[in-house]
């Protein structure tokens, strides 16, 4: 069976800015769905963060169908990794103050 992957998320808030972060390289679409559900105007996602996951790229739910590199060489499977990471980093953000 494939190892099991690992994706650390994060959320940092200095001022107005929140900064949602992954150790992952994300589709850029995933980081406009943190930043629709983010509370904070000034919300940004950064990736490759803390590391490197152990998932390749992580593309969107919707990309599966497609055969790019991205998802050929992704470890992920479509409907795990897109809402976990959107939610958990959104969630994060629902938090702060």
């Amino acid at each position: 069976s494939p190892d099991p992957v690992h994706i650390k998320i994060g959320a940092l808030r200095i001022g107005d800015i929140v900064l949602g972060s992954a150790n992952a390289e994300l589709y850029n679409m995933i980081g406009q769905h943190v930043k629709a559900g983010s509370k904070f105007h000034d919300t940004v996602v950064v990736t490759l963060t803390n590391g490197m996951a152990n998932s390749g790229y992580v593309p969107t739910d919707d990309a599966f169908g497609r055969y790019t590199f991205q998802v050929l060489g992704t470890a992920l499977k479509p409907g795990c990794a897109e809402p976990r990471i959107v939610n958990g980093i959104d969630g994060m953000v629902e938090k702060m103050e």
